[in-house]
């Protein structure tokens, strides 16, 4: 963190230690490289430098705030910084020639690059990696990447574990991917990471929507209202992505040339062209479009701007032609909506702690679809083909069966299309606008 080192009872060098026993680095604007470590033991000044024509950089203790006053520290580090620019180390230094001159805050920005340019990381992911590091890294970012011990990884995500144990995993892979990827390009030679493993035990989700739950979960999504309520039913009929579906494009309906491997017989179809880059597994995924799909598609509200019409599905208008935001909100008024007919049902009146549909989040909608197909008598293969999932089969026989299952898909589509509006009538033209009486 950057700020102005500052003392008195108020200063910036008082501050108090985080409460979950972090480490915090305060980064001086006034001389840069000159830091405050804040601990729950004490808070030490310190220097970090690199010395003209050496090829490592040095880390120097200038004593604690209870022994050293900021003014003092500073001029140290002052006169340090402008030695070592002239090629001088501090009296007594000794540089390490193999040391590393990366700050871990250089070497991820360096992964980024490196990982989109080559594929191997999306926009998208790289946002959430960077999300994850700004808030559960920060106190590595200007410390050189080699100074990392495997014992402050471990000690890092088992904390995290206390109070968030799969946010703890995720962390604990970022960070390994990082670690393994810089000790690939020589730029460490020990991974601190390497070893530790993630902290707590991977549950896979198995929950599902029963009939009942659909029909609740549907009516619901009609008193909700458009965009979300609508984008909510429309996850559940084609069983993709939130994101995907919320980032849906009239540019990405088009037509689908499917031939039926059963009959040889060809045709076209109405189908959502998803592109690589907007699927997870940056695989292009053609969805087709059931009749209830079409329906929920061509019924949504068609805004415009400048007389041009909006291209996202789902834009809700308030910030042009993009995708909807502001999903915490409308998740809390859908579970709302929920709750208010579970008590309505129990002729009860509502009330939030009691009123709920237990265990759900909206990706299950995705599982739902998947479960019910397979109920339906669906085969796997053509499942998978519409989650556009990776069958994970390296056999001859995978890699040589290259038939799509399209006319297959369409019909699992249907079938879940009529399954829908059995359970709920799909009242689609009733659907009001957010925010209506």
């Amino acid at each position: 963190m950057r700020v102005r080192l500052t003392g008195g009872d108020r200063g910036s060098i008082n501050r108090a230690p985080l409460a979950d026993g972090r480490v915090m680095i305060l980064n001086d604007d006034l001389v840069p490289g000159f830091m405050l470590r804040v601990s729950k033991r004490q808070s030490t000044y310190y220097v970090v430098t690199r010395v003209k024509g050496c090829p490592g950089q040095i880390r120097r203790s200038l004593g604690t705030t209870r022994n050293t006053e900021l003014g003092i520290a500073r001029e140290a580090a002052r006169r340090i910084i402008e030695n070592a620019q002239k090629g001088i180390p501090p009296e007594g230094e000794t540089v390490d020639s193999s040391g590393s001159a990366d700050t871990f805050r250089s070497v991820v920005e360096t992964y980024f690059q490196d990982t989109l340019r080559t594929g191997g990381a999306k926009l998208r992911t790289k946002d959430a990696m960077q999300a994850m590091i700004n808030r559960d890294l920060t106190e590595w970012l200007d410390r050189p990447i080699d100074s990392i011990t495997a014992r402050e990884v471990s000690d890092l995500v088992y904390r995290k574990a206390q109070t968030a144990p799969m946010s703890a995993n995720r962390l604990t892979s970022l960070i390994k991917k990082i670690m393994r990827w810089a000790k690939r390009r020589h730029i460490i030679t020990f991974n601190p990471a390497a070893d530790v493993e993630k902290p707590s035990e991977e549950q896979s989700r198995d929950r599902y929507l029963t009939d009942e739950e659909i029909q609740l979960i549907w009516d619901a999504a009609d008193r909700v209202g458009d965009p979300y309520g609508r984008l909510v039913q429309m996850a559940l009929v084609t069983g993709q992505r939130r994101g995907e579906v919320a980032g849906m494009r009239r540019s990405e309906l088009g037509l689908l040339e499917q031939r039926d491997g059963r009959t040889g017989e060809t045709r076209t179809i109405e189908a959502w062209l998803l592109p690589a880059e907007r699927t997870k597994r940056q695989v292009a995924h053609a969805v087709p479009l059931s009749p209830l799909a079409k329906r929920l598609i061509y019924g949504a509200p068609k805004l415009v701007e400048d007389d041009k019409p909006f291209d996202y599905i789902f834009a809700s208008g308030l910030a042009g032609d993009q995708p909807p935001s502001g999903w915490s909100k409308y998740a809390r008024r859908l579970d709302k909506e929920i709750g208010e007919a579970i008590a309505r049902a129990m002729h009860e009146p509502y009330d939030k702690k009691k009123h709920v549909m237990p265990g759900w989040h909206l990706h299950d909608l995705r599982r739902t679809m998947a479960t019910h197909m397979e109920m339906l008598g669906v085969d796997r293969r053509v499942i998978s083909r519409l989650l556009n999932h990776s069958e994970g089969d390296k056999s001859v026989t995978a890699i040589y069966a290259r038939y799509r299952f399209d006319a297959e898909a369409a019909e699992a589509m249907d079938l879940w299309c009529a399954k829908i509006e059995r359970l709920t009538g799909a009242n689609i033209v009733a659907i009001r606008p957010a925010g209506a009486a």
